[in-house]
Parts: C-alpha cells; structure tokens; sequence
C-alpha cells in the first residue's frame, strides 16, 4: 500500500525537526531515511565506532570553501578547538576542526576543498539529508587556555574554525577574557565567518578585536576590497608592543604563518599553541 503524500511529508518535517533537536530518530522514520539513502547511493559502511550525522544545511564560501551544519550524534562532546574524523563510509577519513561551539545543537565544519583529494571534494558536494560518519572521540590539544587574560589568535582561511568555535563558547558563557583575533587570506571571499565574527566585534568591542587581512590586494578576485593587506605575522608585528601581561598565543591555518608568527611569540616569550592544515 502506498503512502499517502501528506503522510509522507508530515513523516519527513518529523525526521528533519527530530535531527536538528539532535533527538533519537523514530526507527520507522530512520529505516525510511536509510531506505531512500540507499537507492541514492550516499549509503555507506560505517566507521568502526562512528556516529552517523545527518548534514542539515550546506553554504558556500567562494569558490572551494564549504560550511556543513551537520546534526549532532547524543552523548557527542568535546572541547572548542577540538577536530573529529569524517568520512562518508569505509573509505578514507580526514580530521576537521568543529567550528561550532561545544554548547551549540548541531555540528559545523569548515572545509576546504582541495583538488585531487580523497574526502573534501566529496563532503563540500553533500547536500542536506545526505549521511556524514563522525569518529566517536574528538581530539586536538588546541584549545582554549582559560589563565590568561589576552587571548591572540591567528588564522589563514579555514583556520578560523577553532578560533569561531572558541569566540562562539566565550559568548554563551558571558567571559570577560579578550581577544585579538587576525584572519587573513590570499583572496577576501576565502574569509569565512568573517561577517559573523565582525558583527561580534561591533557588538563587543571591549572584548574582541577582529582584524581581516589580504594577501593579494592588487588581484582581480579582491576587487573592491577596502581593508587590510599584508600577511597575517606582518599584522602580528604591528600589535606585539600591545601584548604584554599574560597572553596566550594560538595559530591555526598554513604552516608557513605559523612559523613565521610562531617566532614572533617566541621572542617575547609568548605561550603559543598551534595547529597546521597544509
């Protein structure tokens, strides 16, 4: 017997309400998912001790970059700045940074795609309802150091991620601590949550101060951008008189700002912390 359409549409509002509530899944709704998951082809074999996500909403950031809201498996936790493998079945798994906060419903994850690779062409390309397999247990020791009381924070591209997730926790948590956060980037559309994160700084000003930096102003790709230039250590080297006290310094993005900021910090004796994603 087949069912009803109305019946069918109140079945998938059920399914799509339950997973962003990140609740148990009906088993009749779920076998109905994996049904329909299986005649697409984007059914595969779970990781050993993986949690299935179910991606929730996909956005764009130029031309390679993907933001996936991914709906958040029970009893899953970790800490801001924390990665988790993803994959999409038996096949290889690469660790993404949540770019969530850990008090947030649903998961989000930054990803590049790069061209050639095994697993971040086919995440980018995930539409909602398709299936994610997340690794039970979330690692990274990049994460937030609640003594200080100035936080530096340097991020190419997607290494903004942690930094997203730890600003995003501070909030929900009301801290006072402060921040100085640089983001930079060849191009000015390889910036993502940079709207997010200025409305944030207008909002906070005490608190956090947001710097978006380019690399390669002159290209035809930035046209019309009107902020900063210059590489994010270049920035580094303007506000290194301003760090003094307890600062902890954190960088996450291309391994050649890390080096070059890592030896800025080490210089003036700065705790720094930091995690590559070339």
């Amino acid at each position: 017997m087949k069912t009803p359409r109305g019946s069918d549409l109140e079945r998938r509002l059920r399914l799509s309400a339950q997973a962003r509530r990140g609740e148990a899944v009906d088993p009749e709704l779920g076998a109905i998912l994996s049904l329909v998951a299986e005649r697409r082809g984007a059914r595969q074999a779970p990781l050993g001790s993986a949690s299935p996500g179910t991606v929730l909403a996909r956005t764009l950031v130029g031309p390679d970059i993907a933001l996936l809201s991914v709906a958040r498996p029970p009893g899953f936790n970790f800490l801001a700045g924390q990665a988790v493998k993803l994959g999409l079945g038996t096949g290889p798994t690469r660790s993404y940074t949540v770019a969530s906060a850990p008090s947030d419903a649903e998961l989000e994850f930054c990803i590049e795609r790069i061209a050639g690779g095994n697993v971040s062409p086919r995440l980018t390309a995930l539409l909602p309802g398709a299936r994610v397999e997340l690794a039970a247990s979330p690692k990274g020791s990049l994460t937030f150091e609640p003594s200080a009381a100035l936080h530096v924070m340097l991020a190419t591209a997607t290494g903004i991620a942690p930094f997203r997730s730890m600003l995003r926790e501070l909030s929900a948590r009301r801290s006072s601590a402060r921040v100085l956060l640089i983001h930079g980037s060849s191009y000015a559309d390889r910036l993502p949550y940079a709207a997010e994160l200025t409305a944030l700084a207008a909002e906070q000003p005490s608190r956090l101060r947001y710097v978006t930096t380019i690399s390669r102003p002159g290209e035809p790709r930035n046209q019309g951008w009107v902020g900063l230039s210059g590489r994010v250590d270049s920035l580094l080297s303007q506000y290194v008189g301003e760090l003094t006290g307890a600062v902890q310094a954190y960088a996450c993005g291309n391994s050649g700002m890390i080096a070059a900021t890592s030896a800025l910090c080490a210089a003036r004796r700065i705790p720094f912390k930091s995690e590559a994603f070339d």
